[in-house]
């Protein structure tokens, strides 16, 4: 069969690229041939990321920050490249489709849409677009979503749950990533499955991407896509002082640029992965940043968050891990994991969601 996904691939995210490799790989698996839909990306002003309120940088911050990123653009300009040779190597990406009326004279060449994974259905997200929900197919095209997010876990606007519900009416299966979405779901009177998130299809694919050791120190990763309460900083200290581990941080945003880490700008995702492997500890608010410490069965711990929203994240994190029965994890307090236990629960849960997507192909092929 001939599929179409339609998910965020072109962004300089580790999680983003990889989660949509992973789906791509898995069907491919299975037999089909697979494109990931390229097509042009709306951008909305009215999202949450122009509403949330952040605390505004001093002067002495906005200078540091444009001496750091002057100092580092070379490795950031890298980064771009590597991200690009990824997508070029690993992805199979359609042409780019930069109206509705160039991509509706290629529909026939698929037999089933996907709607892929990550935060694509979030309403308050900077380029969401109902065309992550297939809005532009015609009535009769099959659709399924596999690992779908909605990123929060309420949606208040009823104008846009309304426009949603009619899209999700459309589909022949619906699989999202969290709990919290199959109750939105659920409460548009539509059925829905957790599933988990396309990475872990590719549970044994990850092994490929990692190679030797990127330090020599025994070294614990720190990985946040947003800013975390200060004290975490000397939490990180105080646990690397303590078991003699370099700092080593992807740096995403302002705050992780201005403090003292070994930062790592410039960075493939297969590098991201390699860093993840041989770390001792992982600390992070990132849902990719968990799911691949789980993954490569890395002893992780989940940082604060410096907001209501980033909270609200966090607890979405503690929810994902309540499956593998992982429970909340602070630096430097948390039990070690015991992945004999934790891997006969992912076991069961892939195999949960392999089924899935083989019975949602086959029941959309009819």
């Amino acid at each position: 069969m001939k599929i179409a996904i339609l998910t965020f691939f072109e962004s300089e995210n580790y999680g983003t690229v990889l989660q949509a490799y992973a789906l791509q790989k898995y069907l491919q698996a299975q037999g089909h041939t697979v494109e990931l839909l390229h097509i042009k990306r709306m951008v909305n002003g009215q999202s949450s990321h122009y509403k949330v309120k952040k605390k505004a940088p001093t002067f002495l911050e906005k200078v540091q920050y444009k001496v750091v990123s002057i100092l580092q653009k070379k490795n950031i300009q890298s980064k771009t490249e590597k991200f690009k040779n990824f997508r070029k190597e690993y992805l199979c990406v359609s042409k780019y489709y930069d109206s509705e009326e160039a991509l509706k004279e290629q529909l026939e060449d698929y037999e089933l849409f996907i709607s892929g994974g990550d935060q694509i259905w979030n309403p308050y997200h900077k380029v969401f677009s109902l065309h992550y929900m297939l809005d532009f197919l015609p009535e009769d095209k099959p659709r399924i979503a596999y690992g779908s997010s909605f990123g929060v876990a309420h949606i208040d606007d009823l104008s846009i749950l309304s426009k949603m519900k009619e899209q999700l009416n459309k589909y022949t299966a619906i699989g999202v990533r969290e709990q919290s979405g199959v109750e939105i779901i659920k409460g548009l009177s539509i059925p829905a499955s957790r599933v988990l998130d396309p990475v872990f299809l590719g549970k044994e694919e990850w092994s490929k991407f990692i190679g030797e050791r990127p330090l020599k120190k025994k070294y614990c990763l720190v990985y946040a896509l947003i800013e975390y309460p200060e004290e975490e900083k000397r939490k990180i200290l105080a646990y690397a002082k303590k078991n003699d581990l370099e700092v080593v941080i992807l740096p995403y945003n302002r705050q992780n640029c201005l403090n003292g880490f070994k930062k790592e700008f410039g960075l493939s995702p297969q590098g991201f992965l390699n860093y993840i492997a041989h770390a001792e500890q992982v600390i992070t608010n990132s849902f990719h940043g968990v799911a691949f410490s789980i993954l490569l069965e890395k002893q992780f711990a989940l940082l604060g968050c410096a907001s209501e929203e980033g909270m609200a994240k966090r607890e979405r994190l503690i929810d994902v891990m309540k499956q593998f029965e992982i429970e909340d994890r602070e630096i430097g307090a948390a039990e070690e994991i015991d992945y004999q236990k934790v891997n006969k629960i992912v076991r069961n849960r892939i195999a949960d969601s392999e089924t899935y997507v083989k019975e949602a192909i086959k029941k959309a092929g009819e």
